[in-house]
Parts: C-alpha cells; structure tokens; sequence
C-alpha cells in the first residue's frame, strides 16, 4: 500500500512537472497563433453568412453610407454592397438587430459601423482571453486516456490483466466517464463566462441603438420611441412606461426620470437629462452612449472571467485528478505489478 502511495504521488508530481515545464509554455505560444489567425479569418472570409461577424457587417455599412454621401439610394447601395461582400442582408439585420433599409443618414449607418467595430474588438479579446483555458482543458483530458494508450500497447501484462479483471475494467469505464464529465463541465463554464445574459444585453442594446436614433438625427423623445420599437423584447420592457408616458403627452423630463428608475439605466438617463437641459451636442451624447453600452458589456464579461480560474477548480478536482487516477495512475501500477509478476515466475 505504501508503495502504491509513492507511485501515486510521483506519478502526479511527474505529470505536473512536465505539464508546467513544457506543455504550458507551447500552449500559450500556440494560443496567441490561433486568436491572430482568428483575428484575421473574421476579416478574410465573408463568404460564411452563417457566421456573419461583426467586422465585415461594418465594412459593409461604411461602403454603404459612403455611397449614401454620393447621393446613392440607401437600398441600392446596401444590396450592392451585400452582393459584392456575399453577405445576406437578413444576416446583417439579424446581427445589426433593426432593419439596415431604414437609415435616413450617412452618419447612421456609420454610427451602426462604429458599434460593430467595438463589438467585433470585444470579441477578439474574449476569444484570447478564454482560448488557453479551452486549450488547457482539452490537453488535461486528452493525456490520461493517451497515457493509458501508450501503457496499453506497450505493456503486455496490463492487457492481460485487464483482460481478466472486471475490478480494472470497471475503474478505466469510470475515469472515461469521470474523464468525459469533466471536459463537458469545463467547456459549459468557459462557455458561460462568455455569454452575455439577456438582462445585461438588453441594458447595453438600449445605450447602443439610443445613440444610433440620436446620430440620425432624432429628438431624445423619438430617439426612445424608436429603441422602444425596435429592440428586443427584454428591453422593450424596460422602456415601456417612458414611451407611454411621452406618448400620452407626458414630459420628457418625467419620461427620463421614469427610465433612470432602473439602477442600470440611471447613466443614461442623466446623461439625456443633461443634454436636454444644456443643449449638448448630439455626436458628444452619442459617442458618450456607445462609449458606455460597450464599457458595460465589457465589465460584465471580464468580470466573469477572472472568476473562471476558481470556476474551474471544481471539475479539475472533481473529475479530471480522479480520471487521472484511474485512467493513468492505476493502470501503471497494474502494469508494474505485473511485470514484477513475470520477473518472479522466471526465476
């Protein structure tokens, strides 16, 4: 029992040691290859409207207000440029959230493009920052069942007992089990570190299309009316009793007062309160809106990845030391056990 103790001690010391000293550091350089290529495969593949990013829906949206500026329909433009970039206009609306034939101006549309840039620079960096977690997660879960490969191919006395013990068979099923778990788990809390609720999405969809109204040159009033009628539904509902109230002739002063009620949306409200009072121009206010829906979106997503690591701790302990154990540990010793058993017989 002793002995079995230092093999396992030393088989798990061995693993870390080369993981830390030479699997770590090739990750990481492999990681930041993978996110520039990442970096750049958004930009140089628009034929893929199913994965449409929010890179190319920007360079589209600026070719199209520059074609706007030159006195070019705002529908002509839009599907020439969808064509040339083969990307489907119902694609770019989904992603975009509102009809793209409605923009009245070119500074819209380049508001619209601004926005995507942002977002497309966000989810560079939450790609970076969570692909050596996924990279990681992969490489512990890969080496036990590659070691217990190596040890099956090279040691005949571990298939032989493995063959012929149904205690050995039973414990390799559970580390694969434990071992699958494991992986599954990690990739769930990676993934949910990464998504971004719909409270929270709401919040910063109101900030986002707000500013666009506000670019194209809308009143504050009409500005809500239109987020209001074309945002999702969550934040439908939060703009709800304003738009009401400003379309039973209420004031817009009571209106904002109305929609800071919410403490997430109490930023915007003083900051259109402001404006409205000191009559501060409406690019400042719009800049300043986008500026704070993708400071917000920011915040909420970095915040849950610096939680990742302690996240993460329970499905290393939980399954994959376990799956270790099991799939890599236990098969060495019974493969050692057994060539100590064929040493004894042969002499």
């Amino acid at each position: 029992m002793f002995t079995a103790l230092i093999v396992v001690t030393t088989m798990m010391a061995t693993f870390a040691s080369v993981y830390f000293a030479m699997c770590h550091p090739l990750l990481v350089a492999c990681d930041r290859v993978v996110s520039r290529r990442h970096l750049h495969a958004s930009v140089v593949s628009p034929t893929d409207n199913t994965s449409l990013s929010h890179e190319i829906a920007a360079a589209v949206l600026q070719s199209v207000a520059g074609r706007v500026r030159s006195g070019v329909p705002v529908v002509e433009a839009l599907d020439d440029e969808c064509s040339q970039a083969h990307v489907d206009r119902e694609a770019l609306d989904a992603l975009i959230g509102s009809d793209t034939r409605r923009a009245t101006t070119p500074a819209e549309l380049e508001q619209r493009a601004s926005n995507l840039r942002a977002m497309q620079l966000l989810d560079d960096d939450v790609r970076v920052h969570t692909s050596q977690a996924r990279a990681s997660a992969r490489l512990l879960t890969v080496a036990p069942i590659t070691f217990l490969l190596v040890l099956l191919i090279g040691s005949n006395s571990l298939r032989a007992r493995l063959v012929h013990s149904p205690t050995l068979i039973m414990a390799v099923g559970v580390g694969l089990v434990l071992n699958h778990a494991a992986r599954r788990w990690m990739s769930r809390l990676i993934t949910d570190a990464t998504r971004v609720d719909a409270d929270d999405d709401a919040i910063t969809d109101i900030h986002a299309q707000i500013s666009v109204a506000l670019t194209a040159g809308h009143t504050i009033a009409d500005a809500l009316i239109i987020t209001h009628n074309e945002s999702e539904t969550h934040a439908r509902e939060l703009l709800e009793q304003p738009v009401r109230l400003i379309a039973a002739g209420g004031s817009l002063a009571e209106a904002l007062t109305m929609v800071g009620g919410d403490p997430r949306l109490r930023s915007l409200s003083r900051v259109l309160a402001d404006s409205q009072r000191h009559g501060t121009p409406v690019a400042l206010v719009a800049e300043q809106l986008m500026s704070t829906a993708h400071h917000l979106r920011r915040n909420v997503i970095n915040e849950r990845i610096h939680r990742l690591p302690v996240r993460l701790a329970a499905p290393l302990i939980a399954g994959v030391l376990p799956a270790f154990i099991l799939l890599a540990v236990l098969p060495l010793i019974a493969a050692t056990m057994g060539s100590f058993d064929v040493v004894r017989s042969a002499t």
